[in-house]
């Protein structure tokens, strides 16, 4: 996506690569904003074209934005268009902001950002060797294996960046109507999913952390697109 996670990513990744780097670079952090912080971007923005939105509807935006200020300012934005505000409001307008206009503005806004080839990958797995993967039945009746099981956990509420072991098995346990993958199974699938996203776009997006069983998303836009992506 070109925003500034990703290039800070990439930066530290090359000084991993490159030992003789150290002590010649200055380190500068780019952490991910506060959800208060990225509520200052809609609350200013929206002040300033005459509009209001309710603050759990702000809260809600910033959750999703899971720490990326580019994707905060793309949500306002697309809550702006539909909205229809396009300049300041006279008199003062307060935006729809119910659950339908958080899903909107969010599905909108996840067209924007196309992981399609990527996450058609994550879902498909590794190529097998003649033998079908094990399925599971979901509470809402559709069969799967264990890829894209993993993903549609990954996309439930509420939006986390990072997943540890527990929490995500309680997640996979939650879309599943009755048997559930082996713990041996969901590991290995993750360290594959991490690969196939790193390779299908040329930079690590997912971070597999085999040793404390930790999945980690780098680039806030692949989850936001896991999320809402139709």
């Amino acid at each position: 996506q070109g925003n500034d996670e990703g290039r800070a990513i990439q930066h530290r990744d090359a000084i991993r690569a490159n030992p003789d780097l150290r002590g010649r670079t200055v380190k500068i952090d780019f952490d991910f904003w506060k959800p208060d912080e990225l509520c200052k971007i809609a609350n200013k923005g929206f002040a300033a074209l005459q509009a209001s939105a309710s603050p759990a509807y702000v809260q809600a935006l910033a959750s999703e934005a899971a720490g990326s200020p580019q994707l905060m300012q793309s949500l306002c934005l697309t809550t702006c268009f539909e909205n229809d505000v396009r300049e300041v409001q006279h008199p003062s307008k307060h935006l729809e902001s119910d659950r339908d206009a958080i899903s909107k503005v969010c599905v909108r806004t996840a067209a924007t950002s196309d992981y399609s080839s990527t996450v058609a990958k994550m879902n498909d797995g590794p190529k097998t060797r003649g033998q079908d993967r094990k399925s599971y039945l979901t509470r809402d009746d559709f069969v799967t294996d264990v890829y894209p099981l993993i993903l549609r956990a990954i996309a439930l509420d509420p939006p986390e960046l990072t997943q540890r072991y527990p929490n995500l098995q309680r997640r996979i346990q939650s879309l599943c109507a009755k048997e559930q993958p082996s713990g041996s199974s969901v590991t290995g699938a993750c360290s594959h999913i991490a690969s196939i996203a790193n390779e299908s776009e040329n930079r690590n997006v997912i971070e597999w952390d085999s040793e404390n069983d930790v999945f980690d998303i780098r680039d806030p836009y692949l989850l936001f697109y896991l999320r809402w992506n139709e």
